[in-house]
């Protein structure tokens, strides 16, 4: 299916039904085809590594979260008050010497940049809100800042800290499994 606009300026919509199918199954093999000759043609001892890993890291939680719209005017200080722990899902990914880390929380850039510079990878990728969203984990100075994403989150103070030493750890054994 797809829309099309005449001279006239009205819109139809054009199926070419299983004709459709055809055409996507040959597009499909066709680049199928050309991936295979592409990884042929690198030489077989040199073709990438290619890992995918999915693993949890656990975090401490807080309560007395702000619910609805935030107070008006800053605030000074908030009462944090750490709870149970969760589990945290983190899915790391490996093509040759280029690493992707995804996790569904939002993290802050700091606490990505964290990530790459410590990573044992030459490219290091983090992916925040991915296979789901799971809100703010602010880096610490966050909840000193009594910044909006710290009062938000359901994340206790350090948690960005501890996943991104667990993230780089967990990288670094990948590295080592996949040398």
């Amino acid at each position: 299916n797809r829309h099309v606009v005449g001279p006239d300026g009205t819109a139809a919509r054009l199926d070419i039904h299983d004709a459709g199918l055809d055409l996507l199954t040959l597009q499909g093999e066709r680049l199928g085809q050309d991936a295979l000759r592409t990884v042929a043609a690198i030489a077989p001892d040199t073709a990438p590594t290619l890992q995918i890993v999915r693993k949890t890291v656990q975090v401490s939680t807080q309560t007395g979260v702000t619910v609805g719209p935030p107070p008006k005017g800053p605030l000074k200080s908030v009462d944090f008050q750490t709870s149970a722990p969760t589990d945290v899902p983190v899915i790391l990914m490996r093509i040759g010497d280029v690493a992707i880390v995804a996790v569904r929380e939002e993290l802050s850039a700091r606490t990505g940049t964290w990530i790459r510079q410590h990573s044992p990878f030459a490219h290091t990728l983090v992916v925040t809100m991915a296979d789901g969203a799971a809100k703010y984990m602010p880096e610490a100075d966050a909840y000193d800042r009594v910044t909006y994403e710290a009062r938000s989150s359901h994340y206790a103070k350090g948690s960005a800290e501890s996943l991104a030493r667990a993230v780089v750890g967990m990288l670094a054994q990948m590295k080592a499994d996949g040398a």
